[in-house]
């Protein structure tokens, strides 16, 4: 259903989970990217890549240096790569 009303983006908790629609979509803009730029948490906004970029520099930034980890993980085909853009 969500990959029908292409939304590809899922989340448990702070766990982002992707599908790849194999196909262009117009969730990377600009305007996106500046919503979560000024969002305080990435749980206030829909899920997205740019929600876990958030969470690691707020991480950064709260966590007294300590470092921050992304892992991601998929089957061959599945935008491991797009999603690391």
């Amino acid at each position: 259903v969500r990959y029908s009303r292409e939304q590809i983006y899922t989340r448990v908790a702070r766990i982002l989970i992707a599908v790849n629609p194999f196909k262009m979509l117009a969730i990377y803009s600009a305007q996106s990217l500046e919503q979560y730029q000024r969002a305080g948490d990435s749980l206030d906004l829909p899920p997205h890549i740019y929600g876990i970029g958030l969470d690691a520099v707020n991480g950064l930034r709260k966590g007294e240096g300590k470092n921050q980890a992304v892992l991601i993980s998929g089957e061959s085909g599945a935008g491991k790569t797009e999603s690391t853009k």
